[in-house]
Parts: C-alpha cells; structure tokens; sequence
C-alpha cells in the first residue's frame, strides 16, 4: 500500500523538482509573492511549506544582505532534493516559534488544514509592521478563472483519459473559502489585505507532468499504487490525439499587513 502522506515520499520530491525545472507554474506566484515585499535591513523572513526551495529561491533575491530567511519542510525528501544553500538561509523541519518580519507561504497554504485556521496561525508569527503573504489558485476561491483565447481541449481529454478507469470516486474535499471571505478573517485578525495577481500558462506537457505529481495523479486515481502511477499517465497520452493548445491558471496573491 501507499505511505500515509505522499508529499513526504521521494518519488514525490523527484516529480516535483522536475515539474518545476520544466514549467513555472509555482515560480511566478512565488516570484510575485518576493516582489510584493518591502523588507527591513535586518529582515528575519519565514517560508512556510518551502517544499523543494522554489519560493525559497525568490524570497532570497529580495532578501537583504543582513536578513535572515528560515525555510520550514516538514518532507526530509524534499528538503534534500531542493539544492538551495545561502549563508542567510537555515532550512527546518518544523514552523519554529517567535516572530518574523514576513511570513509566506505560496502554493500550499490550503493543504496545511482548513485555510482560515491556516491563516490564523500564520498570522501570530508576524508583529506589528509584519507581512503574511500567500497565493493561492482564484478558481479554489471563487474568482474568475482563465482566457477568452484559451483552448484546453487537448488538456482535458488527456484528464478525462487519466481518470476514466477509475472505479471510485476520491474523497471529498472542503471547499476553500472565497475570496471575500479570506479578506474579511485576515481583518478580524487586525491585518490589512492587499492583492495582486498572476497567471501561468499550461499546456499538454504542463498537464502530463502535473499528473506524474504523485500527491496529484494518486489523488484522482485512488485506485492505483505509486509504482502504477506513470504507467496509467503514459496510457492517458497515448489515448490523447490532439496534443496542442492551452489554458491560462490565475492566481491570487495576499500580502497582509498587521
């Protein structure tokens, strides 16, 4: 059987490193979320959810001289297979307590448990003057979602020919939050939300990687087992004749400030 938490495997920290070096679907929320900043000299920045140093990269190019960053991955696989070393950086396993100047978290913070808590807990990392920032995909929050000039046709039949033989339905998910609705909780919690937004290109290779992602393809395929995963993914492809065209992902970005 599968391991408890397929985000913790290596096979899942090889996937995603390739994905990653092949499309830039997480590098551009990060780089906005870096961009978005406005750090102190002696800046001490956490990066939540850091997963193989994407964000991690981006955040270290606005990073002061004199600052500090603390990347926390709880996965030791991702950690290693990251390749991210700077005499500022301290890579953990844990969210270490104490207060920073900026706390982020892009791509992850709906998979770190029900997002308002998330948020609510992030947010007691940061002080007065403190940032939290993090993103998150606007169709998972009930914004609008791609382009008039889209043509995801070839995208969803390879999808739908991934998912066909599956004899169950996955478990259900919590929906997010909206959009509205993550603003209105950062102000409870005495922060003023900002925003921008981001947009990265998917095409059918975009997808096909997307699905070799064990925590991804194993999630719409409970059926399988991980060493059946790429196996089930080289099928979809091959039943998939029409290999052109594209779609257009949006993402939200917040930058929160106490």
């Amino acid at each position: 059987m599968n391991g408890a938490d397929p985000w913790a495997w290596p096979e899942t920290a090889k996937a995603y490193v390739t994905f990653c070096r092949r499309h830039d679907r997480y590098e551009r929320p990060a780089r906005a979320l870096a961009r978005s900043l406005h750090l102190p000299a002696c800046a001490r920045v956490l990066d939540v959810a850091a997963g193989t140093g994407v964000t991690t990269r981006q955040l270290l190019s606005v990073l002061p001289a004199d600052g500090t960053l603390v990347a926390a991955e709880p996965s030791s696989a991702m950690r290693a297979a990251s390749g991210v070393s700077d005499p500022r950086l301290e890579w953990v396993d844990a969210v270490p307590d104490g207060l920073f100047d900026a706390v982020v978290c892009s791509a992850a913070v709906w998979l770190l448990g029900e997002v308002r808590a998330a948020v609510t807990d992030l947010a007691t990392r940061i002080g007065d003057g403190g940032v939290l920032a993090f993103s998150i995909p606007a169709g998972f929050v009930g914004l609008p979602d791609g382009e008039p000039g889209d043509r995801a046709d070839a995208l969803n039949a390879l999808v739908s020919a991934f998912i066909q033989a599956r004899p169950r339905s996955p478990e259900p998910t919590v929906p997010l939050p909206d959009h509205a609705a993550i603003d209105g909780h950062l102000r409870e919690l005495g922060l003023t939300p900002r925003h921008t937004e981001v947009t990265a290109r998917w095409t059918f290779t975009t997808q096909r990687d997307w699905l070799r992602i064990p925590p991804v393809g194993l999630a719409m395929r409970p059926d399988l087992e991980l060493a059946e995963l790429e196996a089930a993914v080289t099928a979809a492809i091959e039943e998939t004749a029409l290999r052109r065209g594209h779609r257009t992902e949006r993402w939200a970005i917040w930058t929160a400030v106490r």
